[in-house]
């Protein structure tokens, strides 16, 4: 029989489930709270409360004995979450996955829930929906979560309950029936450039990068301090990153699969590049690793002028690897940092926003770029190629989705596009037939 040991306004429920191989006895047990008055607020009988306790007891001890509770619940969720990483993350997740769940969970969910046990976190739903909702709220600096980092916010803390319940430690994932904010459910359209657009940005690689740097003062290795005086440098983008920016927006690629792609991927002479791999930063240094998908694995056709600009930007890092000797650490990256290894990810992310900034700053208004993501130069190949009417089959495998259906349903608002372009052409036949 289940041993009841009432805790203050709670009762510590206790069962017997045998004993170990060193003769211990191994107990399971659980905390209920009951409710001490009825729907129209008044006190409940003791015999009444007592009744509830045993019931729930029984009910618990039959659960345990028939294996069909699980245990481990007292676990907090963020003993919980050390585990997680340790013993599932970081081995079945790559490298750059596990670090960015821990990352979110260390800073958005364990300041929230760290303190809680899992067995009471099932009972949490509502406030774990709370808390997303609350996430879809403007914060103090009025900017809202975007809702794909909520719906992946979701996605981490749920697995992390699922790995608890395949361990047996729980019943359920109370995230199974956490539902993103209505906000979160709404199609993001990906931001991209127009063919205007994209057509003024190639056109930024060209021009300086403007930068102005205020007085400072500078204190030397032997410890003098000198002043600089404020003065404005201006520098050209260089063959490497032009290649990289355009190379992306023509080939619809990842960031990652650029960065990690070798001479010996490019075949200057046929016009292709080959992608199998992407790279990825993490707390060690750059890794390389499989694509995404076996989908993802793919040979993409560039544009004779794009490969004009890789048999220009080989020569010159030829040159740079002659110069330097020994101290070239590079092997075959075709993007690489000034000593020859693998350029970090981060690198193009930022001077892309950099050339983003100068041009806006110096076009007239009504010429200026939108402030769109590195990734946006992948969205706007797929919208070039559908505004293009290239068949939707193409532009898929081109972009490394693993079914057409990934793409048409992020690519929704460029196939309507396509269509109004559709419609407009037929309107002028028809007016052209008379009709």
């Amino acid at each position: 029989m289940a041993h009841i040991e009432k805790r203050g306004s709670n009762y510590l429920i206790r069962v017997s489930v045998g004993y170990d191989s060193k003769g211990k006895k191994i107990t399971r047990s659980t905390t209920y709270r009951p409710e001490y008055t009825t729907a129209t607020g008044k006190a409940k009988a003791d015999s009444v409360i007592e009744k509830e306790v045993r019931r729930f007891a029984d009910d618990f001890e039959k659960s345990v004995k028939s294996g069909e509770s699980a245990t481990g619940g007292n676990i907090k969720f963020d003993a919980l979450v050390t585990r997680y990483l340790e013993e599932y993350a970081f081995i079945k997740l790559s490298q750059a996955t596990a670090e960015g769940y821990q990352a979110h969970l260390m800073k958005k969910i364990i300041p929230a829930f760290g303190h809680v046990k899992i067995c009471d976190l099932c009972r949490q739903q509502l406030e774990i929906q709370k808390f997303y909702n609350q996430m879809a709220k403007p914060g103090s600096n009025g900017e809202t979560m975007a809702a794909s980092t909520i719906r992946r916010s979701i996605a981490v803390f749920s697995s992390v309950m699922q790995w608890a319940v395949d361990m047996q430690l729980i019943p359920s994932n109370p995230l199974t029936r956490v539902r993103p904010p209505r906000k979160a459910y709404q199609a993001e359209r990906p931001k991209s450039f127009t063919i205007e657009e994209l057509n003024r940005f190639i056109g930024a690689l060209d021009m300086p990068q403007v930068a102005d740097y205020r007085a400072h003062t500078c204190r030397k290795k032997d410890g003098n301090v000198y002043y600089v005086p404020a003065y404005t440098e201006s520098r050209r983008v260089s063959e490497q990153f032009k290649l990289f920016y355009i190379m992306a927006a023509f080939s619809g690629c990842r960031r990652g699969e650029l960065i990690a792609l070798d001479w010996s991927d490019v075949d200057l002479s046929a016009g292709t590049i080959s992608i199998s791999k992407s790279a990825s930063k993490t707390a060690s240094g750059i890794i390389l690793k499989e694509t995404k998908t076996s989908s993802g694995i793919r040979t993409i056709h560039m544009p004779d002028s794009v490969m004009e600009l890789a048999r220009k930007w080989k020569l010159h890092q030829k040159e740079m690897r002659v110069s330097l000797g020994s101290a070239w650490k590079g092997i075959d990256n075709v993007f690489c940092q000034a000593d020859g290894s693998r350029m970090y990810p981060d690198t193009v992310t930022a001077k892309f926003k950099d050339i983003i900034r100068n041009y806006n700053a110096q076009c007239a208004p009504d010429d200026r770029l939108p402030d769109i993501s590195l990734h946006g130069l992948r969205h706007t190949a797929a919208s070039v190629l559908i505004n293009q009417h290239t068949d939707i089959a193409t532009v898929s495998k081109r972009l490394g989705h693993s079914r057409t259906s990934v793409t048409l349903d992020i690519y929704t608002h460029a196939i309507q596009e396509a269509d109004k372009a559709a419609a407009s052409l037929l309107d002028s036949i028809a007016k052209s037939a008379g009709i």
